[in-house]
């Protein structure tokens, strides 16, 4: 359901840093962001794209942000909501078409096509 973005990271930024989410911590969700994140690395490493950097996000479908928020990071994670996700995928990187469909290849064998 809609609503005001309640979110909040508590401690300072580093593997420590807690995600509160409408008052709920998000701990289980950021474990398994942590578990896919590795299982993403170890993918590329083992095809020898280790070169390759791996990011993950948690977008808050149906928040609201108030204007002056931004996007931030727990553990290394980006907390964001889908209009700034989109804006940050959308943004140039430093592979061409090639290369991400290759990524998208190596990635495919490991953990089946993309949904």
């Amino acid at each position: 359901q809609p609503g005001e973005l309640d979110a909040v990271a508590l401690g300072r930024p580093g593997p420590r840093q807690r995600l509160v989410l409408a008052g709920e911590s998000a701990a289980p969700v950021l474990s398994s962001l942590d578990a896919k994140v590795l299982a993403v690395r170890r993918a590329l490493d083992a095809a020898g794209a280790d070169e390759v950097d791996v990011r993950s996000a948690l977008c808050l479908v149906g928040a609201q942000p108030r204007p002056e928020q931004a996007p931030f990071e727990v553990r290394s994670h980006l907390i964001t909501w889908p209009t700034a996700l989109r804006d940050s995928l959308l943004e140039s990187g430093p592979y061409d078409a090639d290369d991400r469909n290759a990524l998208i290849r190596l990635l495919a064998r490991s953990f089946g096509p993309p949904c």
